[in-house]
């Protein structure tokens, strides 16, 4: 289990304090920095005049090898140019050998 706890945003970085329960030998805990939603006007080539809508784009994503079972806090850089209110932060808990996914917890900004 991921519980995440607070979210500090500033210009440049958004710092995540979150804890964690369940399997942790083994295992890193992944964060990603996601934008909910894109939509991009194609302006030339065979998709002229289409838009395009993307959801949960990664924009920024880090793996934290070292794990406690209390209180953790890890920091990931802020992508320039998007609204905070448009963001989520994304933690999942995962074995690095069989790629197993332990836990998952999502947030918004």
């Amino acid at each position: 289990q991921i519980i995440i706890g607070e979210i500090k945003t500033g210009n440049e970085n958004v710092t995540v304090t979150y804890s964690v329960k369940g399997k942790l030998n083994n295992s890193v805990v992944n964060i990603a920095l996601v934008q909910n939603k894109i939509t991009t006007s194609i302006k030339a080539g065979e998709n002229h005049g289409v838009t395009l809508t993307n959801y949960n784009v990664v924009r920024n994503f880090k793996t934290i090898s070292s794990i406690a079972a209390v209180k953790n806090e890890t920091t990931i850089n802020m992508v320039s140019g998007i609204d905070k209110k448009d963001l989520s932060i994304i933690l999942y808990l995962q074995d690095v050998s069989s790629n197993k996914i332990y836990a998952a917890a999502k947030s918004s900004l």
